[in-house]
């Protein structure tokens, strides 16, 4: 192994995917069924090139709630092992297929459930960011999305 190189010790991902905006199509969000599909490939392909333990959080067609709620889980998961092992080494990969926006410059997911589940965008960027400032981890993101730029929430 290079000088330069790190080795990981813990391995988590979170894939995450959106295909159902049914509830959205007057907003302008049309469904994306291949959504799922690439959730599914992506997750398979992690576990295929991961040479030894990844813990995987999967989500598909999921309320912000629901959303919130894994990302809590696994970076508790994550800060317990990087305070009990400073020796550890972490990767974290991040994955969403679905909707995208940017606003004020940031990156966000759209979420199917607007209406119902608070304003149903996650700053992903702020989210990633906050966690990549942690000693000991690395983060990486793939946003396969589109994105459009909001200029004002309403």
């Amino acid at each position: 192994m290079a000088d330069d190189m790190i080795e990981i010790t813990h391995y988590f991902a979170m894939v995450c995917g959106l295909s159902d905006y049914s509830n959205m199509e007057a907003q302008g969000f049309a469904s994306m069924p291949a959504a799922k599909n690439d959730v599914k490939e992506f997750e398979a392909h992690l576990r295929e090139h991961t040479f030894f333990r990844i813990t995987i959080k999967t989500l598909i067609n999921f309320s912000r709630s629901e959303f919130d709620n894994a990302w809590e889980q696994i970076t508790e998961e994550i800060n317990e092992i990087r305070l009990t092992d400073k020796s550890a080494r972490i990767a974290f990969k991040f994955y969403y297929s679905g909707h995208g926006c940017t606003y004020n410059g940031s990156n966000m997911l759209t979420h199917m459930v607007m209406i119902n589940d608070g304003d149903g965008s996650v700053p992903i960027e702020e989210k990633l960011r906050k966690l990549s400032r942690k000693s000991n981890l690395s983060v990486s993101a793939i946003l396969d999305c589109c994105r459009n730029e909001i200029t004002a929430k309403s």
